[in-house]
């Protein structure tokens, strides 16, 4: 009986222990099972932040790349101001040297040289001052030293700038060219027909083009002063200039007349010049 009831209780208590045991394996398994599933969830979270990271340095690599294709922008462009800026310096300076140039007008050097610059003028550009004239006129201002000159009567520069020429020899201040280029002021007095017709067709903005390119070329910009006067204002601007004692004056007939282009009996009066001073053939009569 005793043995029975002793083996009943080690029965029960391997039974108890055997239950509690279960228990625990039981719990053991759930909790490798939640382990399993948190190192599955750390792998997870470990593969996304690698993920991350390597989008991070991918994303960092493309933002370096941008930075450097601006940087590489910006000095490209910086080179290219850089190269404007001096190509912009060097045509100013170019731009400069012209105005200093045409600010002196190009003294000839020597009288051989003023002659064939004379004959060069009084020969290739249109107009009625003959080459015997031109010198004539320029060797008279050169010898009497005028400084000053105007004339009335510019058409495309042929004796204006015999005058000039010679006044910028004597190291002069102003030779004033008046004139009208306008075919309406040409006719506004009638002469002949067969003059009217051709001053009603001459082309006179080319002609003047023709004297502003020619100014140009011969550098006597800064001493050539354009007028651009009909006869009446052309009257009282002569009469002004003669009244500052302008030591040189020469006028046309038809510039006085309205045109301010020459035709013919040209000649030089008026202040330095005096009516005896002009060979006879240039006179006016």
């Amino acid at each position: 009986m005793l043995l029975s009831a002793r083996t009943k209780r080690l029965s029960l208590m391997v039974a108890q222990r055997d239950g509690w045991l279960l228990q625990r394996e039981a719990r053991i398994a759930s909790l490798e099972t939640t382990i399993s599933e948190l190192e599955t969830m750390l792998r997870e979270r470990e593969a996304t932040v690698h993920e991350r990271e390597k989008l991070s340095e991918i994303e960092i690599a493309r933002r370096e790349d941008m930075l450097h294709e601006r940087e590489n922008s910006w000095k490209i462009e910086m080179t290219r101001r850089e190269y404007t800026i001096r190509e912009r310096e060097g045509r100013i300076a170019w731009l400069e040297g012209q105005v200093r140039r045409l600010e002196t007008p190009r003294l000839p050097p020597c009288t051989d040289d003023l002659r064939i610059r004379l004959k060069d003028v009084a020969t290739r550009l249109p107009g009625w001052c003959p080459e015997e004239k031109a010198l004539w006129m320029a060797d008279h201002i050169v010898q009497k030293g005028y400084k000053t000159a105007t004339e009335l009567g510019v058409y495309a520069g042929r004796s204006v700038f015999s005058i000039a020429l010679a006044i910028a020899a004597n190291q002069g201040h102003a030779v004033y060219a008046v004139d009208a280029w306008d075919n309406a002021v040409a006719t506004s007095t009638l002469t002949s027909e067969r003059d009217d017709v051709w001053w009603d067709a001459v082309d006179l903005v080319a002609i003047k083009s023709q004297f502003l390119r020619e100014t140009i070329s011969q550098n006597l910009v800064s001493l050539i002063k354009i007028i651009e006067l009909p006869s009446a204002e052309a009257f009282r601007a002569v009469s002004q200039l003669v009244g500052r004692k302008y030591r040189l004056l020469a006028y046309r007939r038809r510039t006085l007349r309205g045109s301010g282009a020459c035709r013919r009996n040209e000649l030089v009066q008026a202040g330095g010049f005096r009516r005896h001073d002009c060979p006879r053939r240039y006179r006016l009569v």
